[in-house]
């Protein structure tokens, strides 16, 4: 019975995650279209709210691979987007809050200026966590992205967890550095 009832929520589980990721896609992809299709909406501040959406997009094609993890091959890809997309998406989060507080106590007109400098600080720290996972495990240390069984199972994430405790600290310090403005 327990077997059967383990079936059962696994199968919820991966019903419940497709139909939210689909949602997920069609609303990410929306306001994509709409920000390149509306002229007016591609302001310096919208354009920080499109770079979340896009990390959400990452995000949520991950959750998507986690339908064929049964690869060793495709888990490491999986486990690889999964944490780029959630280190970008707590970066662009950061740094909203950032411009915000910078703009709000000393205003500067020409921030919009800083936005290819800001584009590509994130791309690289967003790397490197998921960077230091496949460095670490070439050299044969035991990490690696692997089927989580806290979950089941379902996603591929870092294992063992007590490295994205120290992944997380490395991120935040380096989030710490203020950016060009």
């Amino acid at each position: 019975m327990a077997l059967l009832d383990s079936v059962l929520d696994r199968t919820i589980i991966y019903i419940i995650n497709g139909v939210c990721n689909f949602l997920s896609l069609v609303r990410e992809g929306l306001m994509i279209y709409c920000y390149w299709k509306i002229p007016y909406m591609r302001t310096f501040s919208l354009k920080l709210v499109i770079s979340l959406i896009t990390s959400v997009l990452i995000y949520t094609i991950s959750n998507l691979l986690s339908y064929f993890n049964s690869s060793p091959i495709i888990c490491w890809i999986e486990g690889y987007i999964r944490s780029v997309g959630m280190m970008s998406g707590l970066a662009w989060m950061v740094i909203m809050l950032y411009v915000s507080y910078r703009q709000t106590y000393r205003f500067t007109p020409k921030i919009y200026k800083t936005y290819p400098k800001i584009v590509l600080i994130t791309a690289i720290v967003s790397n490197i966590p998921a960077l230091f996972v496949i460095i670490a495990s070439i050299s044969g240390m035991n990490i690696g992205f692997r089927p989580d069984p806290s979950n089941d199972n379902l996603f591929c994430t870092v294992q063992p967890n007590l490295f994205i405790t120290s992944s997380f600290i490395s991120q935040c310090s380096l989030l710490s550095l203020e950016y060009p403005f």
